[in-house]
């Protein structure tokens, strides 16, 4: 199930959210064509550096994991695939719908939030052994808000583990 925080997003959020709804028949013909969750985020392994920063997390072992900014929710799944509790937060509504149809198929528990990185505080789980930003802290609007929010919800020894896409952001 779907939980909503309470969020405002920024005119640029609010704009890349818009921007997503509009493949939606598209993005839910992804969990519809593939037969099995590592069918599904198969699509990334062909990536070297999606495969290289989930092998960063699984190597810390099993493990209560926020995944912040999931976007079709590859890493969120396969994490959840390879027995990790995890808790996944996203501003677009859609890619939540998505999320929630593959976890469903494929059934896996996976806690899915509504909501911008800045709102990691009303998250009501706390004492997440990793925090994640797979590509996604720069689509942040506060990106120190979301990180020093997701310091609080970490438990004593907790990681925070990021990978930006984008080498030279403006």
């Amino acid at each position: 199930m779907i939980q909503s925080l309470q969020c405002c997003l920024s005119e640029k959020t609010s704009a890349e959210v818009a921007a997503i709804d509009k493949g939606r028949k598209d993005l839910f013909a992804l969990v519809d064509d593939a037969d099995s969750v590592s069918e599904y985020y198969s699509s990334h392994t062909s990536q070297t550096h999606w495969l290289e920063f989930v092998k960063k997390v699984d190597s810390k072992g099993l493990g209560k994991i926020l995944d912040i900014g999931f976007g079709r929710g590859q890493t969120s799944l396969y994490l959840a695939h390879m027995g990790h509790e995890v808790h996944a937060l996203e501003p677009s509504p859609l890619h939540c719908e998505i999320l929630e149809k593959a976890c469903e198929k494929y059934q896996l528990p996976i806690a899915i939030y509504i909501g911008g990185g800045e709102d990691i505080e009303q998250i009501p789980s706390e004492d997440f052994d990793l925090c994640i930003f797979n590509s996604s802290l720069h689509h942040c609007d506060d990106p120190m808000k979301a990180l020093k929010a997701c310091l609080k919800k970490l438990k004593p020894g907790g990681k925070v583990l990021y990978r930006e896409r984008f080498k030279n952001r403006e």
